[in-house]
C-alpha cells in the first residue's frame, strides 16, 4: 500500500485574523483525506523555492479551507 504526500500552496501573508501564527490555505481537493494534527508539505505561492512542513490545525470543509502551523525550511 503506497501513500502519497499531500502538498498545498500557501500565500505566506494569508494568516488567521486573531492567530497570526496560523496560516490559511485552500484545500487541494475535497477528496483528499485531511485531518487535524496531520503533517503535510507546503510551498509558498510567492517564492517557488520556499517549502516547508505544516501541521493541520483545523479544517473548514464548508469553505474548503485548512488552517496550518508551518515550519518553513531554511
Amino acid at each position: 500500500m503506497s501513500s502519497s504526500v499531500i502538498e498545498v500552496a500557501v500565500d505566506p501573508t494569508r494568516v488567521h485574523p486573531t492567530r497570526p501564527h496560523i496560516h490559511i490555505a485552500e484545500m487541494p481537493s475535497l477528496s483528499v483525506a485531511l485531518f487535524a494534527g496531520q503533517t503535510i508539505r507546503v510551498r509558498s505561492q510567492s517564492d517557488a523555492l520556499a517549502t516547508g512542513i505544516a501541521r493541520v490545525w483545523e479544517i473548514n470543509r464548508m469553505h474548503r479551507l485548512i488552517y496550518l502551523t508551518i515550519d518553513w525550511d531554511g
